[in-house]
């Protein structure tokens, strides 16, 4: 990648605005939910080397006082690292649990964005049930 190409892609709108959020975060839960979104967006964007470490940030910061909505969050994150990274739904299940957790905690919202991704990750992959 050029140097102008790699600087036009780290200023990219979304990712600025998730940095500029990252900064006003007040608590662990708003900042795990943005660093989550950051590993998204890396991950989709080619940049796996930058997203791979996210999950295991998070998780320092929540042990001992996991928090189920943030680990749906997580394993939404993981499975998509892995996808772009192998080019195969291998951890699907990792979406599958997040979605059912979602689902089980009421978090429609969460759970419609997740049922997204293992949708865009299967036709992607062409392993279709």
């Amino acid at each position: 990648m050029t140097a102008k190409k790699e600087l036009a892609v780290s200023r990219a709108p979304l990712l600025q605005a998730l940095e500029q959020r990252l900064q006003t975060c007040t608590n662990a839960r708003q900042w795990a939910f943005v660093r989550i979104q950051q590993g998204l967006y890396l991950a989709r964007t080619a940049r796996i080397d930058e997203a791979a470490p996210i999950p295991a940030e998070v998780r320092a910061q929540f042990e001992g006082r996991e928090d189920a909505e943030v680990y749906c969050w997580l394993w939404m994150l993981e499975a998509v690292i892995d996808f772009y990274r192998t080019a195969k739904t291998g951890q699907f299940g990792l979406l599958q649990r997040a979605h059912k957790v979602a689902a089980a905690l009421d978090l429609v919202p969460l759970q419609e964005y997740v049922a997204a991704w293992a949708a865009h990750l299967r036709s992607n992959a062409s392993q279709f049930e």
